[in-house]
């Protein structure tokens, strides 16, 4: 996890080569084990925060793809790499791929953990970033207002929370709606104080 703190000092290329020397030992030591799991998953983070996308999206698919040998299909540890190449195609513009994944993702949260969790939460934000990148700005809006709710009673999530805020203000502005992003800036500001 040494890399994981190293890309959070801003270390990426150092981060990078550790996380890709100890993924390149357990895949050779431990060849589908958990801890290569793991590994994939660790380098695909720190891919993704250094913006290298398509290598983000190779190193979390072989993660997933591990997870998904390892574990059930609703394993908590499965459903978050998943929610994390959802977001990683998002960015890297293969909508379609990420809206599927997402989806599945959030339904496997709701039945796990019911409708008011912050993983179903944070999977919908995502979600809402598949609408919004499309521009079905209806469809995204809903979404984020479903985020809030969900957020809104949970005090763990008050970061979280003031992000959903800004972006559905974004949303709302581009939408011509001034007067309610306004208030959901303040909203968001209000949280960060």
């Amino acid at each position: 996890r040494l890399a994981e703190v190293l890309a959070r000092r801003g270390e990426f290329e150092e981060a990078e080569d550790l996380a890709r020397r100890s993924l390149a030992i357990l895949r050779s030591a431990a060849p589908g084990s958990i801890e290569a799991a793991n590994h994939a998953y660790w380098l695909a983070t720190v891919l993704q925060q250094k913006g290298d996308g398509a290598q983000a999206e190779a190193a979390y698919t072989e993660a997933l793809d591990l997870y998904t040998n390892l574990f059930d299909p609703d394993h908590p540890n499965r459903l978050t790499c998943a929610n994390n190449l959802g977001l990683t195609l998002v960015s890297n513009g293969k909508l379609d791929e990420a809206e599927a994944l997402l989806v599945d993702v959030a339904e496997r949260w709701r039945r796990l953990f019911g409708p008011d969790s912050a993983e179903l939460a944070t999977t919908l934000h995502n979600l809402a970033g598949v609408y919004d990148a499309r521009g079905e700005l209806a469809e995204a809006e809903q979404i984020y207002d479903e985020v809030i709710a969900i957020l809104t009673p949970i005090p763990a999530e008050r970061g979280q929370l003031a992000t959903v805020l800004k972006g559905l203000a974004a949303l709302l502005r581009r939408q011509g709606e001034s007067e309610r992003a306004a208030e959901l800036e303040q909203r968001a500001a209000a949280l960060g104080r």
